[in-house]
C-alpha cells in the first residue's frame, strides 16, 4: 500500500494542478462566465478552445480597427464613412513599399491604445446588408469621382495647410 500511495500521490498533485490550469484557461477564454461544474464539461469546453481563440483574434481585430478609425476620425471629422467600405485599388499607400512600411509603423503605434484584452462580440449582421451595400456602392461612386484639383503627391508627414490643425496629436 505504501508503494502504491507513493506513486498515486504525485499523480493526484499533477491532476489537481492540471485541473486548476484548465479552470484558469477557461476563465481567460470565456471571461465573466462561470466555469463548468464537472471535469468532463470543462474538457468539452476546452476542446472548443481553437474556435474561441479564433473569436478572440477577431475581437482583437475589431478593437484595433475601431481604434484606428477613432484616430482617423478625430482628425478628419467630415469624412464620408461610406467611402471606406472598400479599399481603393492602386493606392500609393498599398503599392509603394516605403509608404506601406510607414503606414504599418503608424498603425502599429495605435496598439497601446486598443484594449485587446476585452472581448468584443461581433456585431449582428442584418439581412438587408446586401441591399444597403448596393445603395452605398452607388453613393461611393458619386463621392469618389476624380478630382483634378486634388493633390495626390502630398506626404503624410507634411505640415497641414488647414489652419485649424495644430499638426500634433494629443
Amino acid at each position: 500500500m505504501t508503494a502504491l500511495n507513493a506513486r498515486l500521490s504525485p499523480l493526484k498533485t499533477i491532476g489537481v494542478d492540471l485541473l486548476d490550469a484548465a479552470i484558469r484557461a477557461y476563465n481567460v477564454l470565456w471571461p465573466g462566465s462561470e466555469a463548468p461544474a464537472s471535469v468532463s464539461e470543462l474538457a468539452r469546453c476546452l476542446m472548443a478552445s481553437e474556435d474561441r481563440l479564433i473569436e478572440w483574434r477577431e475581437s482583437a481585430a475589431r478593437v484595433g480597427a475601431d481604434e484606428a478609425m477613432s484616430f482617423v476620425l478625430s482628425w478628419y471629422e467630415g469624412i464620408n464613412l461610406d467611402v471606406l467600405q472598400k479599399m481603393r485599388l492602386n493606392s500609393k499607400w498599398t503599392t509603394d513599399p516605403d509608404l506601406v512600411k510607414r503606414r504599418q509603423e503608424r498603425a502599429y503605434s495605435f496598439i497601446p491604445y486598443a484594449d485587446i484584452h476585452k472581448f468584443v462580440e461581433a456585431p449582428d449582421e442584418s439581412e438587408n446588408d446586401d441591399e444597403d451595400a448596393e445603395d452605398v456602392d452607388e453613393e461611393i461612386q458619386a463621392d469618389i469621382a476624380p478630382n483634378p484639383a486634388a493633390d495626390t503627391t502630398s506626404d503624410i508627414n507634411a505640415p497641414s495647410t488647414d489652419p485649424s490643425s495644430s499638426g500634433t496629436a494629443a
